[in-house]
């Protein structure tokens, strides 16, 4: 089952990401549990703070969200790059991954800044802070290290405050239990030649039916979220494929004109607390292009406000907001018109519209704009009514 995401909040482009639920027909470059040390640690003028939650009572739900923002803890007259973190395990039992994001000042009162450098279940107003740094999962060991000649910038002009999310796992509901895991983030003055970052693909909704052997699914985000994003090539250097109980497998591929160009992360046997670390020694380019055809729903939106719902009422019904648009108001020979039915399908035949896309969109994303009730009882009528429809 394939589907795409391209949301503007998260770097979310790339190829296709495959999970597959099940038996699995699923290795790449180089493949480490994550066990090592960096060599940039070692350099002279390299430094190093620790972000840590402040000492929290974990409840006693099996799953939580937990986020903590902190001011960078160094000058913010200078420009640092981060050369390496270092997980900072409080609890090995409770921590099942933790997210590092970066941000510039986004607080609007003294209370907010408070609220968000107190710890607290993480809620839609840390999406303000969503700069992805760097992700630990459970199983990985030891330090994550940037390549050699780059870094993760912060400091002046970049992002002056850090946001640490972790998800605690408490499987058997423990009460009485605190936390205070974290990272420790080496940092330099002396700038890399290249920035690093750090971009998620996947799925935000899966539907796995029961009884299922084997079951993969597939998401993608195209070409044409990367001619937005993007302003020249970028180079992947370490991948993670992220599952949870289910997953028995991953795959994570470059897809260009239809056909794969590359394989970037291949994971078989995958096992929930031991998730490998994909170090590409051979970096893989991802190109800023979008061929005619794609998905991209901001614009589908648009269009779909400024056009194409005017053009459904205009030659299939009304948008009197009086009468509103009933079976009882729209003749059949209206409903079913040839000009009614070319106007229903720039919306149904458009990309955004075809399968698991045309789902999430007809279930979230189009019941959010006003003229979508009015717009959804004329294509329902017309499918029961009309032949063509």
């Amino acid at each position: 089952m394939n589907f795409e995401i391209c949301k503007s909040k998260f770097l979310l482009e790339i190829a296709a990401v495959t999970f597959v639920f099940g038996a699995v027909t699923i290795a790449t470059n180089s493949v480490t549990d994550g066990s090592q040390e960096c060599e940039a640690i070692k350099e002279e003028d390299v430094k190093y703070f620790d972000i840590r939650l402040s000492r929290t009572a974990v409840p006693g739900e099996k799953t939580s969200y937990v986020c903590q923002r902190q001011p960078i803890p160094t000058t913010y007259d200078h420009e640092y790059h981060a050369v390496a973190f270092e997980p900072l395990i409080d609890n090995k039992d409770l921590v099942h991954h933790m997210l590092l994001f970066g941000c510039g000042q986004t607080f609007d009162t003294v209370t907010q800044q408070a609220m968000a450098r107190t710890p607290h279940l993480c809620s839609a107003g840390d999406n303000a802070c969503r700069f992805f740094l760097v992700q630990w999962s459970m199983g990985i060991e030891g330090q994550i290290c940037s390549p050699p000649n780059a870094g993760v910038r912060f400091g002046r002009r970049s992002i002056a405050n850090l946001s640490l999310q972790i998800h605690w796992n408490n499987a058997n509901q423990t009460q009485g239990i605190s936390d205070s895991s974290g990272f420790r983030v080496y940092y330099t003055r002396r700038l890399r030649k290249y920035d690093v970052a750090n971009l998620q693909v996947g799925q935000n909704d899966l539907e796995i039916p029961p009884g299922q052997g084997r079951y993969p699914q597939t998401g993608s985000c195209s070409s044409a979220c990367t001619s937005q994003w993007l302003k020249q090539p970028i180079f992947l250097t370490r991948a993670h494929v992220h599952m949870h109980y289910l997953g028995d497998g991953g795959l994570l591929e470059v897809v260009r004109d239809g056909q794969v160009v590359e394989e970037i992360a291949r994971d078989s046997g995958y096992q929930y607390t031991r998730p490998p670390a994909h170090v590409l020694e051979d970096q893989v380019k991802v190109l800023p292009v979008a061929p005619l055809g794609d998905c991209v729903f901001p614009g589908f939106l648009r269009a779909f406000e400024m056009g194409m719902a005017s053009a459904i009422f205009e030659h299939c019904g009304s948008d009197d907001s009086e009468g509103g648009v009933t079976s009882d108001v729209i003749p059949t020979s209206r409903l079913c018109s040839d000009a009614c039915g070319d106007a229903m399908k720039e919306v149904t035949g458009h990309p955004c519209m075809q399968g698991r896309l045309g789902k999430n969109a007809r279930r979230v994303l189009l019941p959010e704009l006003l003229v979508w009730p009015k717009v959804k009882q004329i294509l329902d009528q017309a499918d029961a009514r009309c032949p063509h429809s």
